[in-house]
């Protein structure tokens, strides 16, 4: 054709289940609209800030939220879970900071459409639950005098500016804990996420260690200069007829074509 690559714009569609993964590294792109809609989708953040303040901020708003949820009403494979409504869900992520760079995974946007939703009788009530691995192991630390939180790993991909990214924050399963599928594990993401009625929601926390890409002695220590009490966050969302619209990241020269 004639072009080369830079020549062409890039719309990317963006849906809450998906990231931009070279995100750290796309300075020509530029968000044109902020969708609304979360519809049947697992939003995860997988973006964290190395701002001591803000990994302490979320660390103590975590604390802060799990202690005033009182004793958890069920634990599942180590993970504890509680009932809880709107309002203390939206309260939580009013306290919680997410990267600017994160795109659609920012907490403002999940309670601009858990407020929209309400308005629908939708996402009144909520499952929250403390992801807390089954062995204890050296990051092991207490949240209240009842629960020891036990962190799960993961690897990072790109540390830049300090932005640091990981792959994938939801473990396979996790998102399900507020469903009984256990006569329905042969069925597809999609029907199992049908499950979840509209009025229901599920908030994960995951506390996190953050290891190395590099194996050391065969293992992948976790990252020495890095504030490892970072906490991440998955919002599990039903499906909902009254949500219905889409986002979408643009390059500039996407935009300067399309003007």
């Amino acid at each position: 054709m004639g072009k080369s690559p830079t020549s062409f714009g890039l719309k990317i569609l963006s849906h809450p289940d998906l990231q931009v993964t070279s995100l750290l590294k796309m300075k020509d792109a530029i968000q044109v609209t902020e969708s609304l809609s979360f519809s049947g989708s697992t939003s995860q953040t997988v973006v964290f800030e190395e701002k001591k303040e803000i990994i302490e901020g979320n660390y103590i708003a975590t604390l802060s939220f799990i202690d005033q949820l009182g004793k958890p009403i069920d634990q599942k494979y180590g993970n504890y879970l509680w009932q809880v409504k709107a309002e203390t869900i939206l309260e939580y992520l009013s306290k919680f900071t997410t990267p600017e760079k994160a795109l659609t995974v920012k907490t403002n946007l999940w309670s601009d459409y858990i407020k929209e939703q309400l308005q629908h009788d939708e996402l009144t009530n909520w499952t929250v639950a403390l992801m807390s691995n089954q062995q204890e192991n050296e990051n092991s630390f207490k949240v209240t005098s009842e629960i020891i939180c036990n962190p799960a790993s993961r690897q990072y991909l790109n540390r830049i500016d300090g932005i640091i990214s990981i792959g994938t924050l939801l473990s396979q399963g996790d998102e399900f804990l507020d469903i009984d599928v256990q006569q329905e594990a042969s069925r597809k993401i999609k029907t199992l996420r049908a499950l979840r009625r509209e009025t229901n929601g599920l908030l994960l926390v995951y506390p996190l260690t953050i290891t190395d890409k590099f194996a050391v002695d065969g293992k992948k220590p976790a990252i020495k200069n890095l504030d490892q009490r970072i906490i991440g966050l998955v919002a599990c969302f039903p499906y909902s007829e009254t949500a219905q619209t889409i986002n979408y990241v643009a390059n500039t020269i996407y935009i300067k074509n399309n003007e």
